[in-house]
């Protein structure tokens, strides 16, 4: 199988966007593990957000099944809202350009769409690899980003209305996933919680989408979980307990984006949670616990890099979000003296915190 030519007048079903920025080395697998779906009712549509290493060259060699839309490098968000007015699709799924997608994942996403009429958007697990090794079965259950100290099953089985097998629901995965579980409802405050809808496995209903604006361009990070929020908050979401993408790690995504990620997740926060009145009001002790962790990572962050009073800073704001968050104490007192104190050491300033005052799912960017 194969997706609808770029010229045919076919409408797809579902419009598939991969947003591209300098992937020269790693597009090739990405683009033909999409091409290579088990389904044939989607369009392709490469948004390439000013690459300057050939990446756009190596796209055209696939332009019998691609359309590649070229513009200034604007972040991933712009990319994917450049995607999104291009789209002819009733869904619209994300495909990132260093991934690998399993051949089941845009069939089986439709089909929890067709099945589940009043969700907003449908998302999945999946497998983390380096080197083209699987490094992690479940994403999602080694590196959940909010902060619980729950389990993952916990926090889903409890915040999820409705659940069915993937072999109830008549889904096309392989044997294997038959008897995964389908999760579905009104799951706004999980997402407030938790980070769990990944753009790399996301499928959407494109009305609902144009509908919340698509994404907000003032963020370079966390874009997907803006979206994901601000969907949650109009519809239920559907969950699919399996995999359906191999996400690639790099080692700059853990060390050389700290800061990015981190002012981006405390962005988020006060962009989509804290700005909106009605939800604060019913949520009001979970969002003020989301902004503390926020604030508490971002001065772990500045205390890293030696920015004292930035530090002493964000361990004020945290607490005064939330008293409760044991973790900025500590912290505070250190950043404090050593900004005010030049002289002072601090032991872990400078590097972390030290690993028994880290609850253990803390987010993290």
């Amino acid at each position: 199988m194969a997706p609808i030519p770029p010229k045919s007048d076919r409408t797809p079903k579902v419009s598939v966007v991969m947003a591209l920025y300098n992937r020269a080395h790693e597009i090739i697998p990405a683009l033909e593990s999409v091409i290579a779906q088990d389904y044939d009712d989607y369009e392709v549509i490469v948004v390439d957000d000013g690459s300057t290493d050939g990446s756009d060259k190596l796209v055209r060699r696939y332009k019998q099944h691609v359309r590649l839309v070229r513009q200034k490098n604007g972040g991933v968000g712009a990319a994917r809202n450049t995607g999104i007015r291009e789209a002819r699709g009733q869904y619209l799924a994300y495909c990132d350009s260093d991934d690998v997608q399993l051949p089941f994942r845009l069939r089986a996403q439709a089909e929890a769409l067709d099945r589940h009429p009043e969700a907003a958007m449908v998302f999945s697990d999946f497998k983390t690899y380096i080197d083209d090794q699987v490094t992690a079965e479940s994403h999602l259950r080694e590196r959940w980003l909010g902060p619980t100290v729950r389990t993952f099953e916990a926090e889903i089985t409890e915040a999820f209305a409705r659940k069915a097998t993937c072999r109830e629901l008549g889904l096309s995965v392989p044997e294997e996933y038959a008897e995964r579980r389908v999760f579905s409802g009104e799951v706004a405050p999980l997402v407030a919680l938790m980070h769990v809808a990944w753009g790399c496995v996301q499928m959407s209903r494109i009305e609902q989408v144009r509908a919340v604006g698509g994404h907000w361009e003032g963020v370079r990070a966390y874009e997907d979980w803006c979206l994901t929020a601000a969907l949650s908050k109009r519809a239920p979401l559907v969950f699919m307990d399996l995999p359906t993408c191999l996400y690639r790690v790099h080692p700059e995504q853990l060390t050389g984006r700290a800061r990015l990620n981190n002012e981006c997740y405390r962005d988020v926060i006060h962009h989509i949670w804290r700005s909106d009145p009605d939800f604060y009001a019913a949520h009001k002790d979970l969002v003020d616990l989301v902004t503390g962790t926020a604030y508490a990572q971002m001065g772990e962050v500045e205390a890293a890099d030696g920015r004292w009073a930035e530090a002493e800073f964000n361990f004020q704001e945290a607490l005064r979000h939330w008293p409760r968050l044991k973790r900025a104490y500590v912290n505070l007192a250190l950043a404090a003296a050593r900004n005010r104190v030049p002289g002072v050491e601090g032991g872990w300033l400078g590097r972390r915190l030290p690993p028994f005052l880290q609850p253990k799912n803390e987010a993290r960017g």
